[in-house]
């Protein structure tokens, strides 16, 4: 027989759910907010959008069974809001829904060009920093993508994002001929002030414009091709289709190093590493006859797997390399047939990347795939699926909403003994939220890459619970029903305050564990690597933010405009008023040999005790000295610091890199500015 690569499900049949959509605070309902409905079936989605009627109510009509249901408002001056349901997961989609929309905060602005020239037709972007902690199901403030674009005099607005979202969310503005500039509200005070002010100026400086042609084997030119300029799926990146005689022209470009791609019907896509200049030449790429790749997706009884999924890797591992082969930039995703076959008719000759997926299965990464060798077996094995339910231990009843955290068993030797910790995941997958009091979980893929066999742990959170963390979970179970019973804890509510005294709204509070560590950059903090273990919690207007209890091992890191405290559990939880400490700053001068040194790299680190935790970003914590040697950093963490030298170099392989040439060990006092007299060596 076959094995599905989906989980089955009872025949599909529709039903209707009645929403009803009513505002703050008088409960009013709301007509003629747009309602966009995302439903995934198996490896199928489909979308429609509907409206309220002026009762405030609208009817859409789900499948019976999806594995995801999800609908968006989107309405002018009203925060977007998702509602989301997941069957599969346990959670029952309703007959009938009532969600109550808050006000909007309305930000806007204007987009210039170097010159200070309006740009008309730009596109601003708000994207979302996901929090599973705050994005729990049913109701959230997820937003995924927000949009507008400028009017004749380059100014937006835009009145549909939550409150609670402006300073996670990033801003992107683009416009086709000009470099993209991208706004992390969290890391800069002063832009979200002028936001909300209506009055923040983006300034876009002129890409540089490249030309080209794309050409078959024989030099012939090749019509209705698609030239693509850099990494796919970043914001400068660029797109063109060839004329009749095969040109194309890319407008915006960013000058550097870059990678330039094309592809077209019957031939082989092709990828090259090129450099942009000003005057470059026109770029020939030239496009070899397509070959044949064939993948065969098997269980280890040889049986096919039905819809698995092919992905064609893109991550450029050797971009610091000239001379490395880059992999090609095209979205390929490829799904398996009734016998389990994959088959690409448009591939290059050359070496091959994939990752292979397949619902129930662990995830593969093949590397080396080579053309007309084929058909590759592949061979999947079953993923572990864990499953279960989530409820009052006094009570026994069922626990509506709740956090799912995934872990890995990692030793460590400290020179004496063996500790063993618990790696928790941090990306999507390893951390999600469920509701109604049902969990399911598939685990495709390890924690640690490096440690595929290690198995797992889960942790569960809900609020106003104890924590409860699961028996050690071998790589090899398959499906495990792990039921918790959670006892009823308050855990501890934390008024945050500025140093001034007021409260501290909006701030970070993340929650790291087993020597996890965040990377502080600007006012906001985010994990260093997929498996940091980070948890962030948002401070209320009022500063409070309720807080588990936690491990002594643990550390949590406080980060606001106003200040930033680092302390560890035991202590932080042993009282409920944490007073924030005033960012430190720091004015340097750096000489050798009485002679200032002028365009030096210099760099902040944090050193050893409270800050173990804690990385700095080099975004905010480097910058150049002055002629004079003068050099400075307006805000850094409190506490005991290294100033160091960065010195470029070039590696054996032509790589550009930097080293850490020389150190300085400061202390930073909270508040107050530290003046450095650095004579180098």
């Amino acid at each position: 027989g076959k094995v599905p690569g989906a989980l089955a499900t009872p025949q599909s049949t529709e039903s209707r759910l009645k929403l009803t959509i009513i505002g703050e605070p008088d409960g009013r309902p709301i007509p003629d907010v747009t309602v966009a409905a995302l439903t995934q079936e198996n490896d199928h989605s489909r979308s429609l959008e509907v409206k309220t009627r002026p009762d405030g109510t609208c009817e859409v009509a789900c499948p019976q069974y999806p594995s995801l249901f999800q609908l968006t408002t989107d309405a002018e001056g009203w925060a977007t809001t998702r509602l989301a349901w997941k069957p599969h997961h346990g959670e029952t989609i309703p007959s009938e829904f009532t969600v109550t929309l808050a006000p909007s905060v309305e930000l806007g602005g204007v987009v210039m060009d170097s010159e200070g020239r309006p740009l008309s037709g730009a596109r601003i972007r708000f994207r979302e920093d996901p929090n599973p902690l705050r994005d729990l199901r049913p109701v959230s403030h997820a937003y995924g993508t927000l949009e507008t674009t400028t009017d004749p005099n380059g100014r937006w607005s835009l009145n549909r994002l939550a409150e609670e979202n402006v300073r996670t969310s990033r801003v992107i503005a683009e416009h086709p001929e000009y470099l993209p500039a991208v706004l992390w509200i969290n890391r800069d005070g002063p832009a979200e002030a002028a936001l909300r002010q209506g009055n923040h100026i983006f300034r876009l400086n002129r890409g540089t414009e490249i030309a080209g042609i794309v050409v078959d084997s024989e030099d012939r030119p090749i019509p209705g091709a698609t030239a693509t300029l850099d990494v796919l799926g970043v914001p400068s990146a660029r797109e063109q289709i060839t004329e009749a005689d095969g040109s194309f022209v890319l407008k915006g470009c960013r000058m550097g190093r870059a990678l330039l791609t094309a592809t077209a019907p019957g031939f082989a896509p092709t990828t090259m590493r090129v450099s942009i200049t000003p005057r470059a030449a026109p770029f020939r790429i030239p496009l070899a006859p397509a070959t044949e790749v064939q993948l065969r997706l098997v269980t280890a009884q040889g049986v096919p797997i039905v819809g698995g999924l092919a992905t064609l890797e893109t991550f450029d591992a050797n971009h610091l390399d000239p001379d490395s082969q880059p992999p090609l930039q095209m979205a390929l995703r490829l799904r398996s047939d009734l016998d389990g076959r994959i088959v690409w008719d448009q591939a290059p000759n050359r070496d091959l990347t994939f990752q292979i997926e397949a619902n129930g299965f662990r995830n593969v990464r093949l590397a080396g795939i080579r053309p007309n060798d084929g058909p590759h077996p592949i061979v999947l094995h079953p993923a572990v699926t864990v499953s279960g339910q989530v409820s009052n231990a006094d009570t026994g009843e069922l626990i509506p909403r709740f956090l799912v955290s995934v872990g890995s068993p990692e030793a460590t030797f400290d020179g004496t003994r063996v500790i063993t910790n618990v790696i928790w995941g941090s990306r999507e997958g390893f951390v999600e939220g469920f509701g109604q009091g049902q969990y399911r979980l598939s685990l495709p893929e390890p924690v640690v890459s490096e440690s595929p066999d290690a198995g797992y742990f889960i942790r569960i959170d809900a609020e106003g619970f104890s924590p409860s963390v699961s028996r050690w979970i071998a790589a090899q179970e398959g499906e495990v029903q792990l039921d918790a019973k959670l006892k009823p804890s308050p855990g501890i509510v934390v008024a945050l305050t500025s140093p001034q005294g007021s409260p501290a709204s909006g701030a970070e509070v993340a929650i790291l564990r087993s020597g996890a560590q965040a990377v502080l950059d600007g006012f906001t903090l985010h994990p260093r690597s997929e498996r940091s273990g980070m948890i962030k919690y948002f401070a209320d207007t009022a500063g409070r933010v309720r807080l588990p209890i936690e491990d002594p091992s643990t550390r949590i890191v406080v980060v606001h405009p106003s200040g930033y405290i680092n302390l560890p559990a035991k202590a932080a939880q042993q009282q409920t008023h944490w007073k924030l400490q005033s960012w430190s700053k720091i004015d340097g001068h750096l000489e050798s040999g009485g002679v200032p040194l002028g365009g030096i790299r210099v760099g902040v680190l944090c050193r050893g005790g409270l800050h173990d935790s804690v990385v700095l970003g080099s975004r905010r914590f480097e910058t150049s000295t002055d002629a004079g040697g003068q050099f400075g950093f307006d805000c850094v963490p409190p506490g005991p610091l290294n100033l160091v030298i960065l010195r470029p170099i070039t590696l054996d392989n032509g790589i550009n890199a930097w080293r850490h040439e020389e150190m300085l060990d400061i202390l930073a006092e909270p508040g107050k500015a530290t003046s450095i007299h650095w004579v180098a060596r």
